[in-house]
């Protein structure tokens, strides 16, 4: 009986710590509110209702992940959020309408030159030549065009081609 009593007494003092610990929380007063979410200019629906406290709104992480194409994950242990961005996946280049720069370097007749201190390439040919700007970046797909010539050029994946019907229209080799 003396067992029952102690476990009742135990129990009821938790009981009242646990509530006493949650009144000093307080309570929060939010309001639902409707939102038009525009990224990029598109307009996007969420499947949730984000709410606004004291003039901020808060929004579920989850749902603003999702509009903007983010990976979300959850860490409980830290109790960390990460976003990431998904890979993206580079559809390969098709060699029959573009040829690497690289492979024109091993075409008799055929000189390629980068100039020191400029993002310039240089591609000669006989006695035409035909210069290219590189792009600022190499990391997404870029396209710039020969001066003189109008040869495409296509910066991929860290690699340079070279459009297939420009270098027959110009009577190079490829």
């Amino acid at each position: 009986m003396k067992k029952i009593i102690l476990g009742l007494t135990i129990g009821m003092m938790i009981g009242s710590v646990t509530t006493a610990v949650a009144a000093t929380q307080g309570e929060v007063t939010a309001v639902f509110a409707n939102f038009i979410f525009k990224i990029n200019g598109q307009e996007k629906k969420m499947d949730t209702t984000p709410l606004v406290y004291d003039g901020t709104s808060y929004l579920p992480v989850r749902a603003i992940a999702d509009l903007l194409g983010y990976n979300v994950k959850y860490t409980t242990e830290s109790r960390t959020i990460a976003l990431d961005q998904p890979a993206v996946k580079s559809e390969p280049v098709d060699t029959a309408k573009w040829v690497a720069l690289r492979e024109l370097t091993l075409v008799p007749g055929i000189k390629v030159t980068i100039s020191p201190g400029t993002p310039q390439i240089n591609l000669e040919y006989g006695k035409q030549n035909f210069i290219f700007n590189l792009p600022n970046s190499t990391e997404d797909e870029k396209i710039a065009i020969s001066n003189p010539g109008n040869i495409q050029m296509l910066v991929k994946d860290g690699t340079t081609y070279l459009n297939r019907s420009d270098l027959e229209r110009l009577g190079l080799p490829h």
